[in-house]
């Protein structure tokens, strides 16, 4: 299925060809310094949601 938002430029591939996903615990939002960083938190819930751009 494609994305408009993908650009032509990109390859389209799932995300099983590219990494391997595992889940495991959150990390506590009591410490900010884990959040609002510039790597993006995807939730292992989500991962069966269809296009992921980031």
């Amino acid at each position: 299925m494609k994305n408009n938002k993908v650009k032509e430029d990109w390859a389209e591939c799932t995300l099983g060809e590219v990494c391997f996903t595992t889940s495991g615990g959150t990390p506590s939002r009591q410490n900010k310094g884990f959040y609002n960083g510039t790597i993006p938190w995807i939730k292992s819930g989500e991962l069966d949601k269809g296009n992921l751009v980031l």
